[in-house]
Parts: structure tokens; sequence; C-alpha cells
């Protein structure tokens, strides 16, 4: 059975509440919520907020980010540190040598990223291989995202149906690692960046979610 070294990481998302604008003495939101414990970043229509600071484990103030100025605020992510891999997980492609060895809900959903991202064509010893969501990147569409939506939606059912074949030939794999559904949760499309959230289940039920903006 081959092994797999770990390069997935993962934050955990807080549960939020409410989310007021502050102008004074800064530019900033008031984010209300839960479990504002061990907070590492805060993200504001995708961009981390500069300075943020947590008054209790209820509350926090963030900076808005000066390329935010004047747009509608749309999506606030409070990232905490987590030592587990959840459904409410942020998860990170990490490019380094890693030492780890993948295993389980993380070894399934590095496997299913990896090939989500992958252009057919570039692996050379596969290049059937890929579901070619990376090609979307910088993409634009008069449609209002309709289109990039779409092809999103496509290159989702193809690494589904890539990592099932895949794993049909490979009897060593835990039941925790074999990927029984994929699913998109939700797609958006905003400027040029392209946003899903997809959620995985494992035939032993384990359920993994994983956004990925380009």
């Amino acid at each position: 059975m081959s092994t797999d070294i770990q390069f997935l990481s993962y934050e955990g998302a807080a549960t939020l509440r409410s989310i007021d604008i502050k102008t004074s003495p800064v530019l900033s939101l008031d984010v209300r919520g839960e479990n504002f414990v061990d907070v590492v970043s805060v993200y504001i229509n995708g961009l981390a907020a500069r300075e943020f600071i947590v008054l209790s484990n209820t509350r926090l103030l963030a900076e808005i980010p000066l390329a935010l100025v004047g747009a509608p605020i749309t999506d606030v992510q409070v990232r905490t540190a987590r030592a587990e891999l959840t459904p409410q997980s942020i998860v990170h492609l990490d490019v380094g040598v890693g030492s780890r060895v993948a295993e389980g809900s993380v070894r399934l959903v590095q496997l299913f990223l990896k090939l989500l991202l992958t252009t057919p064509g570039t692996d050379v010893f596969r290049p059937d291989l890929g579901g070619g969501l990376s090609r979307l990147r910088g993409s634009t569409d008069n449609a209002g995202g309709s289109r990039l939506k779409a092809a999103a939606a496509q290159a989702l059912e193809v690494t589904k149906t890539q990592v099932i074949a895949l794993q049909a030939n490979n009897p060593g794999l835990s039941a925790s690692e074999r990927l029984k559904s994929a699913s998109l949760l939700s797609s958006s499309f905003e400027g040029s960046t392209l946003g899903v959230r997809i959620r995985l289940v494992s035939m032993s039920g384990d359920v993994a979610d994983a956004g990925v903006s380009l």
C-alpha cells in the first residue's frame, strides 16, 4: 500500500451571530459570535484583515482591508486553530516537505482536492487525470458567473468519478479514506474570484467540507 505524506492543513471556522460596521477610530467590523478562542485570522470577502483584536470569546474587531472600502461586505470568516478535521474546517494545501503520514479523512480530502485542481494532460504518467478546476483561475464571465459555476460543478463530477475509480484499485484503503459521495455545497463569483465549497462523505460516514477560491 502506498504512503501519502500530509500536505493538508486546516483551521476552524467560528460561528458568527452578527456583524456591524464601525467607522471610528478605523473602519472595522464589530463581529459577534461563539468560540472566539485561539483566533488566528479574520477574512473579509476573502481578504485577510491586517489587524484584529479579540475582545472576548464572543466578540472581536477586525480592520476592513483598504481594497474593500466602499464595497459591500458579503462574507466574513473568523478562523481558529484546529487540531482535527471537521465539517467546519477551512482547508489549505501547503507546498513543502512534510513528515506526517496522511490518514483517514485528511488523506481522502487531500487526494480529492489534488485531483480537482489538476489540469488534464499535466500528469505525464496519467494525462487523463484531473478535474481541471485550476483552469478557471482568472476567468471572466459575462453571464454573472453562471458559466463558471457550471464549469466548477462539472469539474467536481469528473473528480468524483476519477477518485472512486482510482480507489477501486487500492484494497488497502480504510473506510474513512474511501470516497462515498461528493457534492457542491455552494459556489460564488465576485469580481474575478470563483469560490466553491464542497462536501465529501467517506464510506465510514465521516463528513468533511472544503473551500477552494480561484
